[in-house]
């Protein structure tokens, strides 16, 4: 999402975005992109998602986690990441759409990225988006995404 003047988000995709009217890529350091991370009892994935965004290339402003009602112990199976992330506790499960949304608001990057709690991202994936888009300054949206066979994840498609 790219924020427009209201802080409403305007259109979406794996990462929605507009280029800045100006200024340069940022670097890591003055990184300008959320990551949200919708989560439901999925402690057995959640690990190897954050080791994702935290080996990307171009490091993200922030990340949000929004626990979407998990049971108390997969709960506290996200306090050893609350040093790194942003954690969002719902009294209710709302569902993986409802959870990303509940996210969106509470960010403070100029774009918005999704990962899902049990997805990894390859290591370039949020710089080589950060660059597409300032490469690109009629982008609206942009989606990077590997087919599961690229990724080196122990993953399976479900037959």
């Amino acid at each position: 999402w790219r924020r427009q003047g209201s802080g409403h988000p305007r259109k979406r995709s794996d990462i929605m975005a507009r280029r800045l009217e100006e200024g340069p890529v940022p670097t890591p350091a003055t990184s300008d992109i959320s990551v949200v991370i919708p989560y439901c009892n999925r402690e057995q994935h959640i690990d190897e998602a954050i080791q994702s965004f935290l080996a990307q290339t171009f490091q993200p402003l922030e990340i949000i986690i929004v626990n979407d009602c998990s049971r108390e112990s997969s709960r506290r199976y996200l306090d050893r990441y609350a040093g790194v992330c942003s954690i969002i506790d719902l009294p209710v499960n709302v569902g993986l759409a409802a959870a990303r949304n509940e996210g969106i608001p509470r960010t403070r990057g100029q774009f918005v990225a999704f990962l899902d709690d049990d997805d990894v991202w390859l290591p370039e994936k949020l710089e080589r988006q950060r660059q597409y888009m300032a490469e690109h300054p009629r982008c609206v949206a942009r989606r990077l995404s590997a087919p599961h066979r690229l990724m080196k994840s122990p993953w399976r498609p479900l037959p």
